[in-house]
């Protein structure tokens, strides 16, 4: 192995991680799309840079190889890749994210319907009627979904995973998907290192 090649692996994974423990902070669509592009591009560039630090050496290339074909196999390493590429290249969004919602005086039996809100809106507010009857407040949270991603070159849509190294993925969520990636990727470089 590369030494440096393969610290910088390393600096890739670190990068990933901090994109990870980022995305359930972000208080914006745009500051989630730009989290997640950053996961994207930093665990592609672990490939990159693994790549690199493996060419010296015939065994660690073979390894490599095999770990290049399992990124070819895997439902959710290709997909990740995938999405790097369509994301870094294409036009279209690799995440959708349904916003949340509130709604106020819901038709419901024995509720009002008409209300006043005051107040500073963006900090706390207050709801009163004139009727003292009781209103009815929903509120939707905002959601993030992975969406399928299409390959220019081969002319192919991926899908999002569904399962990695044949197990089920449970949390299909990008921070779920992002997750499992982070420990394969981890194992990934475990493996490199005893190499060196």
């Amino acid at each position: 192995m590369i030494p440096t090649a393969l610290n910088k692996s390393k600096e890739r994974l670190r990068k990933a991680r901090q994109a990870i423990d980022a995305l359930p902070t972000c208080t914006s669509a745009e500051a989630f799309n730009d989290t997640w592009f950053d996961f994207l591009v930093a665990s592609n560039g672990i490939y990159i840079q693994l790549r690199l630090a493996t060419k010296e050496n015939a065994k660690s290339r073979q390894w490599f190889g095999g770990k290049t074909q399992e990124r070819k196999s895997d439902p959710l390493l290709q997909y990740l890749h995938q999405a790097r590429n369509a994301d870094e290249h294409g036009i279209e969004q690799t995440i959708r994210i349904n916003p949340g919602s509130l709604r106020i005086g819901a038709a419901t039996p024995g509720a009002l319907g008409e209300v006043t809100i005051s107040g500073n809106l963006s900090k706390e507010f207050t709801i009163t009627n004139t009727s003292n009857m009781p209103i009815t407040i929903t509120t939707t949270a905002p959601t993030c979904h992975l969406v399928s991603v299409f390959d220019d070159r081969s002319g192919k849509t991926y899908d999002p995973p569904t399962a990695h190294l044949g197990t089920p993925i449970a949390d299909q969520s990008p921070v779920g998907v992002a997750t499992l990636a982070l420990t394969y990727l981890s194992n990934l470089l475990d493996e490199a290192d005893a190499f060196s």
